[in-house]
């Protein structure tokens, strides 16, 4: 996003020089169509960058306005901001994109920009990342309660994290936690690399205290704790109504609903750009034939003064014959 309003800054200046070329030359009533060629070819790339609209005035002076109907050019460049953060951090809240100080972009903007590759790219870090971050943070929530170690002395005992933990915390995450997807770990307990038992998976006793054991006399045929977690994993759980997962559901029909969520974004993203490709390259061909060289045209010119030169040639040449045999007939 920062790119694309330097780059919209630098367009707009470009813009700036053309257009001053454009009016002088039109009041001092020369040639102009260099000129008017680089005006248009910059109006070309500013419209794939933001949506603009234009205005001719006196003097073939132009304005040009945003698709919001903020000026970005009113005889000068008005000034675009943007405001980049170096690092996201799960939570935070990307800056908006300002023009003469007023907020174009975001929720504060009373008057959204609509088009250009500046709101793709807003989309993209406003809803899209923040909504798939949600689903993300959910299914580590799921995944670290299902693996989670309950006191078996009570009927409701206290669950600690089991395998996995939220940054190695033996506390269950609270619902709705952000960064989850992040911060999720498996627990120290548990990782051999890391000192751990392995064995903690089938026996319990990754949280100390007696009421974690499963396996009290170490049996190596015990296997209720693990036919519990693969219950707990295919359990229906409940799931954040903003984060596009179906309300109730297992963990593994979730991620697979996470999965086709994302590739359904992609492909409809995918289908736009494709329908606003061709749409440009249709705009492109209709401004060029209204503005540049028409190859075909020009091909079809050339050939007429190919064949005229021909003909030409072919006069001159009996013409001169002529000549010549009346010079000799006169000798």
């Amino acid at each position: 996003m920062d790119a694309s309003v330097k780059s919209i800054n630098d367009l707009l200046a470009q813009f700036d020089k053309a257009n001053k070329e454009v009016v002088l030359g039109t009041a001092r009533k020369v040639d102009i169509s260099d000129a008017l060629d680089r005006r248009d070819k910059i109006l070309a790339q500013l419209s794939e960058e933001i949506g603009i609209s234009t205005a001719v005035r006196a003097d073939n002076d132009m304005a040009i306005y945003a698709d919001n109907g903020s000026p970005l050019y009113e005889q000068g460049p008005r000034r675009v901001t943007f405001e980049p953060t170096a690092h996201f951090a799960a939570g935070t809240v990307g800056k908006a994109v300002f023009i003469d100080s007023v907020q174009v972009t975001g929720n504060g903007a009373v008057m959204p920009l609509q088009a250009g590759q500046i709101v793709g790219q807003i989309a993209v870090r406003d809803e899209i990342a923040i909504t798939y971050q949600k689903q993300l943070d959910a299914i580590a929530g799921g995944l670290i309660n299902a693996f989670a170690e309950t006191d078996n002395t009570v009927v409701t005992g206290t669950a600690l994290a089991g395998l996995l933990t939220d940054d190695g915390h033996s506390a269950l995450p609270a619902a709705g936690a952000v960064g989850l997807a992040s911060t999720i770990r498996v627990n120290t307990a548990a990782d051999p690399e890391q000192g751990g038992n392995p064995f903690t998976l089938r026996d319990g006793g990754m949280n100390a205290g007696a009421q974690y054991l499963y396996n009290s006399t170490n049996a190596a045929s015990f296997t209720a704790h693990l036919v519990a977690l693969r219950s707990a994993l295919g359990a229906d759980r409940a799931f954040p109504s903003d984060s596009e997962l179906p309300l109730s559901t297992s963990l593994q029909t979730a991620a697979g609903a996470s999965a086709s969520w994302l590739e359904a974004a992609r492909k409809a993203a995918s289908v736009q750009v494709d329908n606003e490709s061709a749409f440009l390259d249709s705009a492109s061909t209709a401004l060029s034939n209204a503005t540049d060289v028409n190859r075909d045209d020009e091909v079809a010119t050339m050939l007429q003064l190919e064949k005229s030169y021909a003909a030409s040639a072919k006069l001159i040449a009996t013409v001169n014959a002529m000549l010549q045999t009346l010079l000799d007939a006169v000798r």
